[in-house]
């Protein structure tokens, strides 16, 4: 399944690049470091990821 294998790879990648974008988009409010943002945004985004992921999975 080598084939499979690069695909997920890619995915995984891809993915991880997509989440880094989501991250960045939110604007810093009262000056807040970008380090410290709040749990339900990260979690928000990964689900993002997750969903857009499983989908190109079986796509």
């Amino acid at each position: 399944h080598r084939r499979e294998f690069i695909r997920n790879e890619f995915l995984l990648k891809f993915s991880s690049q997509l989440f880094c974008k989501i991250l960045e988009e939110k604007p810093v409010q009262n000056g807040v470091n970008k380090s410290q943002m709040s749990l339900p945004t990260i979690l928000n985004a990964l689900f993002k990821v997750i969903s857009f992921t499983s989908l190109a999975r079986s796509a």
